[in-house]
């Protein structure tokens, strides 16, 4: 059912008269996402986001570009990757007035500068799998919390160690965040 679900939403997503493209974070959503619509249309472009690795170390995230270069390459699609150094000073104005609502998740950040790229090179439509991580768990408090009602264990000294695993970044190397 999921997966005649997906296909029939992609399908459905893919009908426009200009070209589809899609964003490519290189994770479970996007990656489906971009297998299922590339099956479906000869040339599909993609659009993901790098950060310094000075950004990245700070937000202690992984390197999505990295695996989103492997999914294209496997996949044939052309990956563009747009390598930021954002001012968000001056962007926060310009994300606020387009989400037109509060929101708490930096991912709007990113999502915004790979629209303003795609933008300028003309594109119209991007596919996403926006939403898909909260349905296949694609997050640290979705799986925690998975864990917790599986494991049931309440305000328990292992639930709070567990907590504290979950909510903190590894180290890197050197044994800094």
């Amino acid at each position: 059912k999921l997966s005649t679900t997906l296909e029939d939403s992609i399908d459905k997503h893919l009908v426009s008269d200009v070209p589809v493209n899609a964003f490519l974070s290189g994770g479970l959503d996007s990656s489906l996402l971009v297998a299922i619509a590339r099956q479906k249309i000869n040339q599909l472009d993609c659009y993901n986001i790098k950060f310094t690795d000075i950004d990245q170390k700070h937000e202690a995230n992984s390197n999505d570009s990295y695996y989103a270069d492997k999914v294209s390459k496997y996949l044939d699609v052309k990956l563009n990757t747009l390598e930021v150094k954002p001012n968000l000073s001056n962007l926060l104005e310009k994300i606020v007035y387009h989400l037109d609502e509060p929101i708490g998740d930096s991912a709007a950040i990113n999502t915004y500068l790979i629209c303003e790229n795609a933008k300028k090179n003309g594109v119209k439509v991007l596919l996403s799998g926006m939403g898909s991580d909260e349905i296949f768990s694609g997050y640290r408090k979705h799986r925690a919390l998975q864990i917790k009602s599986k494991l049931n264990f309440g305000n328990t000294f292992i639930w709070l160690f567990l907590k504290v695993v979950i909510n903190n970044p590894k180290p890197t190397r050197e044994g800094t965040l």
